[in-house]
């Protein structure tokens, strides 16, 4: 079955690369119009929304962040909030929108670059769901794409990385071990993140990546972590043997967005304000 509707409501603006995307979303908050606006961390969505709250002070009451650090309690609260009109406004990461049906946003903006097509198609297609005129803004740039890249690159560790990083750990393990008699210690990114650049400082590794690694390595069995920041507690095995990363979902998760993301970068920067809209408006046929 194919929905041969093309939703004529919606309408591309094209503002990549704009000089004053700020003074532009300014505008477009301003008119108090239901708007979402995607960026690409959780403290950019709060950033963000500080920033408009004092710049739009009018609207500063109707605008809110949402991200998944928040409580669910809390989300539903926004999601409440924005369907009944006592929010206008909201700064968020892809996670608004999941499993919510919101049919009169007026605006979404893409203040910063999506991670990769789906996304793209997702955010975009939250504008007008009710058929009423509706307006999707483009006001990422390519110094945009750059820091995705960035980002990524911290959740999606090399495997340089992720071995300096192991030996950063068995130190701190083995150290703590033999000072107390503990099987575990515990340590923040920033401590295990500086040992890391002691132990090679040709292959530093972001404090960003050092939980991403964590986790790999959990997976592949070759440690153990119990706890949440200040409680973390992370157990070294003691010889767990030669394992391949690609038994790591995690692992090749991450080398799988960082090739999507590749792909998506230069369609994203590079194609023309109708062939955008299309990819939003019309229907998705299925391949012979």
């Amino acid at each position: 079955m194919v929905d041969e509707t093309v939703r004529e409501n919606l309408q591309l603006e094209d503002d990549r690369d704009l000089a004053g995307r700020e003074n532009r979303l300014v505008s477009i908050v301003a008119t108090g119009e239901k708007t979402v606006i995607y960026v690409n961390s959780r403290d950019q969505s709060v950033a963000l929304a500080k920033t408009l709250r004092k710049r739009v002070p009018d609207c500063a009451t109707h605008i809110a962040f949402y991200n998944a650090g928040l409580a669910r309690s809390d989300r539903r609260r926004v999601e409440e909030a924005f369907r009944d009109g006592s929010l206008s406004c909201i700064v968020s990461t892809s996670a608004f929108g999941e499993g919510v049906n919101l049919p009169d946003i007026r605006h979404v903006v893409l203040y910063h670059m999506p991670f990769g097509a789906i996304e793209f198609n997702q955010m975009s297609g939250r504008a007008g769901r009710d058929g009423q005129p509706a307006v999707i803004h483009l006001l990422y740039s390519s110094r945009d794409a750059r820091i995705n890249e960035r980002l990524l690159d911290c959740y999606a560790p090399e495997r340089d990385e992720l071995v300096t990083l192991y030996r950063a750990l068995q130190t701190m393990w083995r150290s703590n071990r033999g000072k107390t008699g503990d099987d575990s210690f515990s340590a923040s990114d920033i401590d295990i993140a500086q040992m890391c650049l002691a132990i090679d400082a040709r292959t530093p590794v972001d404090e960003r990546s050092v939980e991403s690694g964590l986790g790999i390595f959990e997976e592949l069995g070759f440690c153990r972590v119990s706890g949440f920041d200040d409680t973390r507690r992370i157990a070294m095995a003691e010889n767990p043997g030669r394992v391949q990363l690609s038994r790591s979902i995690r692992y090749l998760e991450g080398l799988r967005s960082r090739m999507e993301f590749s792909a998506f970068r230069s369609w994203a920067l590079d194609s023309c304000a109708s062939d955008m809209l299309a990819k939003v408006n019309r229907p998705i046929v299925p391949r012979a």
